[in-house]
């Protein structure tokens, strides 16, 4: 590959190392930054678009770190809602990675299969189901309700997938936290607020029979 392509299968980003083994030569890279062509991000990270989009930090790390945007970060990417707004970006790395580490940035660590993320605009994120998984092991219970309901309501994911994965999921690993979010869920709720008041319900013993129950008139 040569170097202009290194940065357009990483969506306009790559780190200095990968320009070089793809021809450019450092004297070259510099050329590039002098004339505007290149806009360093850090010394070894650099873009070739020109103006900053809002979610460049977070595309930077992910290509720095070589890892996969994750968790909540995924969750917003793919338009699920969230009770709170993350204050740390989240991407996941491999187990390995032990040193892998950013300000601002919470690095999970997991071994992800192909199967369980997808590259878009050149950078990896989880996929919506992998990421519901991973919320319902690290969000509290109600929050991962809310954008399990979320991701239902907006058919991005359904039921039956949502039950494969538990069942697939081994012993261990969270596997009784995930169960208890799935017990929980609903594919007919209308909103997160909703989703917030039947887990507290539900914990106080008074969970409704029924939701979305329509209430009819004579007339």
């Amino acid at each position: 590959m040569t170097p202009d392509e290194v940065l357009a299968a990483s969506g306009g980003i790559a780190r200095r190392r990968d320009l070089l083994r793809a021809g450019l030569s450092r004297r070259e890279l510099t050329r590039r930054v002098e004339r505007g062509e290149l806009r360093p991000l850090s010394p070894h990270l650099f873009t070739d678009v020109l103006e900053p989009g809002p979610d460049e930090r977070l595309r930077a790390v992910a290509v720095g770190l070589d890892a996969v945007v994750s968790h909540t970060d995924a969750a917003l990417l793919w338009g699920l809602e969230l009770v709170t707004t993350p204050s740390l970006r989240t991407v996941t790395v491999a187990r390995d990675r032990s040193r892998a580490a950013r300000d601002g940035v919470r690095v999970h660590r997991a071994t992800l299969d192909e199967a369980e993320w997808v590259r878009r605009d050149g950078v990896r994120l989880t996929t919506v189901l992998r990421t519901v998984l991973d919320l319902c092991r690290t969000l509290p219970l109600a929050e991962a309700v809310a954008t399990a309901d979320s991701a239902l309501r907006r058919g991005a994911v359904t039921v039956t997938q949502l039950r494969a994965m538990l069942c697939d999921l081994p012993a261990g690993r969270g596997r009784a936290r995930v169960g208890r979010v799935l017990s929980l869920v609903d594919p007919c709720c209308g909103s997160v607020l909703e989703s917030l008041l039947r887990v507290l319900l539900a914990r106080a013993g008074l969970r409704p029979p029924a939701t979305q129950h329509e209430v009819r008139t004579r007339d």
